[in-house]
């Protein structure tokens, strides 16, 4: 995006930032040096095989990883502050491996997540990492609340994305959200 867009003019290479919601927040604490061990998931899937995520990875084949080689991770120190939301595997975090994790990082959990629990992802990276998060526990939320709302068409095919528990508001949660991800930004990437 810094070179090749045609936009690129408009971005200030000192000022980059990084949302990152679900495997987008994982990706995140990756980039911006963390170091996840997938030890820690087959871990976990022995203890819960019920975990949404340990049976998605039970059909692909993906467990077993107790013999795997770390992984060559790769990090931009370019990514300078970071929101993520309802992170995926963050049980995969230890404090080591979240240590080099210093950015200022905006921190949100859906109180009913039944995809990523908070007990075994966002309360396990927001203890792990070494500075405290800014932190946004949402009441009433689910995994996909924070994804945009859905039009009537995507509801109609992808129910499991766009329906929110009762009581839930997705679109009057994102217009709070959205200003809270552009104000963190606005304070976190201010021009030196």
């Amino acid at each position: 995006m810094l070179n090749d867009w045609p936009g690129h003019a408009a971005i200030d290479p000192t000022r980059i930032g990084m949302f990152g919601h679900s495997a987008g927040g994982f990706t995140t604490l990756i980039v911006l040096g963390g170091v996840a061990d997938f030890r820690l998931a087959a871990l976990l899937c022995r203890d819960h095989p019920e975990d949404w995520g340990c049976q998605r990875a039970r059909e692909k084949g993906a467990l077993g990883a107790d013999d795997q080689k770390p992984a060559d991770w790769h990090h931009d120190p370019r990514v300078t502050a970071a929101v993520i939301a309802a992170p995926a595997l963050g049980h995969t975090f230890t404090k080591e491996g979240l240590a080099a994790v210093i950015e200022p990082i905006q921190l949100w959990r859906a109180e009913n997540d039944r995809i990523t629990p908070n007990k075994w992802s966002a309360d396990v990276v927001e203890t792990a990492l070494p500075n405290p998060p800014d932190d946004h526990p949402v009441p009433l939320a689910g995994h996909f609340s924070f994804l945009a709302p859905c039009s009537e068409a995507l509801a109609k095919v992808a129910p499991e994305i766009c329906n929110d528990d009762q009581g839930f508001d997705r679109v009057a949660f994102h217009r709070q959200f959205n200003q809270a991800l552009v104000d963190f930004f606005k304070a976190k990437l201010a021009p030196r």
